[in-house]
């Protein structure tokens, strides 16, 4: 009895330097992410957008779950008229005020690029929204605050995505979008986070598949 409480002491205070390890990463992540220079993000943005625009899994989607960058977050609104003129789909989150950590897909037009609302968080958000089944989705390009290239993701710690991604097919490409310094050898990821199926950088294509795709959760029971 004696050794298994000491097991659970030792596990809980594991777990708990953990957490402040990953809490402390993104704090110095953020911050040296808001250091970067407009012509930096500018230039790596372009790249990401080239790297993406020419992956084979993007080009078979129908629907693409991207994302609206704020602050310094790479910015790939370039792909979006890229994916249009494919005729492929595009759909973006729209996070929901009356309920925490709950976002939902919505479906982006071209005409409303120039249109959008601010929604939580500031994130743009289209001004009309009609939303998509999750199970619709056929790949995902996600933001975040640090990656590793086992697929751990460290993101602003609601966990929008952790919630969203079990509800897709579990074989959807999941896709983590962000600068290079932004790749970390371990981003502490427990068992509430997501992982990436790969990564993509302005100067890497990361493939996280080689190491695990989910991180077991309880909606794989």
């Amino acid at each position: 009895m004696k050794n298994e409480m000491k097991s659970e002491m030792v596990t809980e205070m594991q777990t708990e330097t953990r957490a402040a390890m990953k809490q402390e990463l993104r704090r110095q992540m953020l911050a040296a992410r808001k250091a970067i220079s407009p012509e930096d993000r500018g230039r790596w943005s372009a790249e990401i957008v080239r790297r993406l625009a020419s992956l084979p899994s993007g080009e078979a989607a129908n629907i693409i779950f991207a994302y609206m960058p704020i602050g310094k977050e790479a910015d790939i609104t370039g792909i979006f008229p890229i994916l249009w003129e494919r005729g492929q789909q595009v759909a973006v989150p729209v996070c929901l005020p009356d309920q925490p950590g709950i976002m939902k897909a919505a479906l982006l037009l071209p005409e409303m690029l120039s249109a959008m609302e601010p929604g939580m968080m500031h994130i743009p958000e289209p001004p009309d929204k009609k939303y998509l089944d999750p199970v619709e989705i056929d790949l995902v390009l996600a933001p975040g605050v640090a990656f590793d290239k086992r697929g751990g993701r460290i993101g602003y710690g609601a966990g929008y995505y952790d919630r969203l991604l079990p509800a897709m097919r579990k074989n959807v490409p999941v896709i983590g979008v962000c600068y290079d310094m932004q790749v970390v050898e371990d981003t502490y990821a427990d068992v509430c986070d997501m992982a990436m199926t790969s990564l993509c950088t302005e100067k890497n294509f990361y493939d996280c598949n080689k190491y695990f795709r989910w991180i077991k959760t309880d909606f794989d029971k």
